[in-house]
């Protein structure tokens, strides 16, 4: 639940047009660690 939580936390800071944009920026950097933890393990 860290990520959903941390998705709707930033997403309440910004403005609800920017809303989409920080939920997607939260879920490239999960996809993006998510990738280099296989690499690097």
């Amino acid at each position: 639940m860290t990520l959903p939580g941390l998705a709707l936390f930033c997403g309440g800071l910004v403005r609800v047009e920017n809303l989409p944009s920080v939920l997607m920026h939260c879920l490239a950097v999960a996809c993006l660690a998510s990738v280099l933890w296989v690499v690097c393990l």
